[in-house]
């Protein structure tokens, strides 16, 4: 007698049930692993979620195998066991203890066994899975679920928090200050106080009316600025420098400063007569007049003015030489104004609009008028 053919449906039957229970064993162990390690994501803040899926399919299939095949899964005992639980009064069992035997009372028993068995079905045996195993399965999961739902979404990690809580004030946090020297403003948050190793907002300096922006007090030149990585307090400061006024029609220049204004006769020496010129003055043509020749000095290199108005000092001093060190400077002047004045009204050279009036007032202003 097979027994193994005989029991084939029924066989299948509580194969399914022990493959059913063993998953779920192996689901209470792997929730309960996903869940150890949400509870380390959450307090260090890895934010690993795959690796907890990884987990729970891992430690699943390695307690779930182990289980089934040692433990839970079926042999003709078992399904003779289960079968005369439905009524059958240990029927099968002791089929099943008898088979080898040939007596007669042991055929009968075989017989009347045999008969009952093929008719019943193999639904007859229902699927059983008790009520704590199903529990364990939802609270392990809904464990497990929670706890990688915080792990994912907490924005500090408990570890972080505890050193917060256990660390002084001044250790944790630093701060960025921004302050003005000059005339001037910065816009965005001037004050900011910040976790050690964070980034500072940006700002930006402005300069008021008649001053610029010349730079940060640590050397950065850019208006704007937005320090990283900081860890320790800064304060530095946007520096603004006054713009010098224009002296063109600034009623409150200084004329001394103005290239172009006449000089002042401080009354060293009286004014030359109309055309006769000092050196660089104009002469009544308009012309630059060359440099008179001036009496020998008393030393200092010039010459007496009540003699010879318009005297530049000694012509043998050395330093009124030019060219070989023997020619006298006023002796070449008259002639370098003359061609320079010349170019200038001619137009030639490389000149721009406005030039000639500048260098002619320029030469005019070296004469004094």
């Amino acid at each position: 007698m097979d027994i193994k053919k005989l029991f084939s449906k029924h066989m299948k039957r509580l194969q399914f049930e022990a493959a059913l229970k063993s998953a779920l064993i192996g689901l209470v162990a792997g929730f309960a692993a996903a869940f150890v390690f949400a509870v380390v994501d959450t307090f260090f803040g890895f934010k690993l979620l795959y690796v907890d899926f990884i987990i729970l399919a891992a430690v699943t299939a390695l307690v779930a195998l182990p289980v089934y095949f040692f433990k839970l899964r079926p042999d003709e005992k078992t399904v003779a066991r289960r079968l005369d639980l439905t009524g059958l009064e240990e029927r099968v069992i002791t089929m099943n203890e008898l088979k080898d035997d040939d007596s007669y009372m042991a055929k009968r028993q075989r017989e009347d066994a045999l008969s009952v068995i093929n008719s019943l079905s193999a639904a007859v045996l229902s699927i059983a899975v008790s009520v704590p195993l199903i529990v364990a399965v939802a609270v392990s999961g809904v464990l497990a679920a929670g706890a990688t739902v915080s792990s994912m979404t907490i924005k500090t990690p408990v570890a972080q928090l505890i050193i917060d809580a256990t660390t002084p004030y001044n250790e944790k946090y630093v701060t960025a200050t921004y302050e003005v020297e000059g005339e001037g403003y910065i816009t965005g948050d001037v004050f900011q106080e910040l976790l050690k190793g964070d980034d500072a907002q940006e700002v930006t300096a402005y300069a008021e009316t008649g001053w610029v922006f010349a730079g940060w007090s640590d050397g950065l030149t850019t208006p704007s600025r937005t320090d990283r990585d900081i860890d320790e307090d800064i304060e530095v400061y946007a520096i603004f420098m006054e713009v010098e006024e224009s002296l063109d029609g600034d009623p409150d220049a200084d004329p001394s400063t103005d290239p172009n204004a006449p000089a002042e006769d401080d009354g060293a020496s009286p004014s030359p007569s109309e055309g006769e010129g000092q050196p660089g003055e104009s002469g009544g043509d308009g012309v630059p007049t060359p440099p008179q020749d001036g009496e020998d000095g008393d030393g200092d290199g010039r010459g007496d003015p009540t003699q010879n108005p318009g005297a530049s000092g000694g012509r043998s001093e050395a330093k009124n030489q030019i060219i070989d060190g023997q020619t006298y400077y006023g002796d070449r002047y008259g002639d370098a104004v003359n061609k320079a004045t010349e170019d200038l009204n001619n137009g030639d050279g490389d000149y721009s609009d406005g030039d000639p009036d500048l260098i002619n007032g320029y030469l005019k202003g070296l004469g004094g008028n």
